[in-house]
């Protein structure tokens, strides 16, 4: 990865987790960005360069829950998936197991039924401009009620940025299977249309690693080159209890695939002592030569849109230097967190700065902002 640039700052975002999701894509000889909006809104800014800095941002979207969206440039128009599938808490939701804590009674939203706020499934949009959006699905037309002979009912979810593609006359759906705690895994589905898609499948990485740990895939970005799919995920190990321990951190893997279900560990990058430092979200292809897209300082309030060039063939890794930060508390450390004039048992989680923290609670409980004034250990 080479000459890295800065293509936008999320600065001005009010929370942390703005811009979490985004997606460039070269329409009508212009470049657009897509980024998710903590307001639950997908925003648009449009350039001639890859240099977004003096844009303003557009809302094309009022209603993303969970910022969970993929678009695809197909026959000059734009395509897009957007919506999740969880609970609104009302009546008569349907039951369905939770396999990350199966303790809970965890229920959905009904499916058959069309909503405007999206939150019972990913609906499909039509845009000619890339502005202005029409749905053109009624219903959902993905949603977590689904199981199949790797999948189980329970496991496919929407909490995470999805990948669509089109390859070999067929487009391919990648999403994140939620398998049990701290053990996230990838599927595929299958269309014609973008309307009707086939059973989820569960992929399989050939030479993933195999130990006493659980391993977590957290995502999927998906590019074609020479017939052959590539990909990129961020991977990390973890215990698997309340503890939410993981170990040797967390490192983007690059993958390839013949066929799409079967996938090979070819190498990794951005490598880091903590989970969520740097997500690739996006490649763009231009004159066969591959530009990745991530976020740099997630989970802080600093966080910007980077640009790398990128060549598998040299082999070059790169190390990027976080700023020194002094008496921070180590990651995995059991600590004691106020709460309501209580003190929680908990762990670090992750390293927000040197100040905040993500914090896991013994009883599940998750604190993505918790301050060092109200912790002690």
């Amino acid at each position: 990865m080479e000459n890295k640039t800065n293509i936008y700052s999320l600065v001005e975002e009010t929370h942390q987790f703005s811009g979490l999701y985004f997606e460039i894509i070269k329409f009508k000889d212009k470049y657009h960005l897509y980024y998710f909006s903590m307001k639950q809104n997908i925003c648009l800014l449009i350039s001639e360069t890859l240099d977004f800095k003096k844009c303003k941002p557009l809302i094309i979207i009022n209603q993303a829950p969970g910022g969970v969206f993929c678009i695809i440039n197909e026959d000059n128009y734009l395509y897009m998936l957007c919506g999740c599938h969880i609970s609104n808490k009302e009546p008569n939701e349907i039951p369905i197991p939770d396999l990350v804590w199966p303790k809970n009674k965890r229920t959905l939203l009904d499916w058959k039924k069309p909503r405007t706020d999206r939150k019972n499934g990913m609906y499909l949009l039509k845009s000619n401009d890339g502005i202005h959006w029409k749905q053109i699905s009624t219903e959902p037309i993905l949603h977590s009620y689904i199981k199949s002979p790797t999948c189980k009912l329970g496991e496919c979810c929407f909490d995470t940025h999805p990948c669509l593609i089109k390859w070999k006359n067929e487009y391919i759906f990648f999403g994140r299977l939620n398998s049990s705690l701290d053990e996230r895994r990838i599927y595929i589905r299958k269309s014609k249309d973008l309307l009707e898609w086939s059973l989820p499948e569960k992929i399989n990485i050939i030479n993933e690693h195999k130990g006493n740990n659980n391993n977590n895939y957290y995502s999927f970005v998906v590019y074609e080159k020479d017939n052959i799919l590539f990909a990129f995920s961020p991977y990390f190990e973890a215990c698997g209890t309340t503890k939410r321990q993981v170990f040797n951190g967390e490192k983007t893997l690059y993958l390839k695939s013949k066929d799409g279900l079967n996938w090979e560990i070819i190498d990794y990058y951005l490598h880091t002592n903590m989970r969520y430092q740097f997500k690739i979200n996006s490649v763009l292809i231009e004159n066969n030569n591959i530009k990745l897209f991530f976020r740099e300082n997630c989970l802080s309030k600093n966080q910007n849109l980077i640009m790398f060039d990128f060549n598998p063939n040299t082999g070059k890794k790169i190390d990027i230097k976080k700023k020194n930060v002094k008496n921070i508390i180590p990651l995995n450390t059991e600590i004691y967190y106020k709460i309501n004039n209580k003190w929680e048992k908990g762990t670090i989680r992750n390293i927000n700065d040197d100040k905040h923290f993500w914090i896991v609670l013994e009883n599940g409980l998750e604190i993505k902002d918790a301050h060092i004034r109200d912790i002690k250990y």
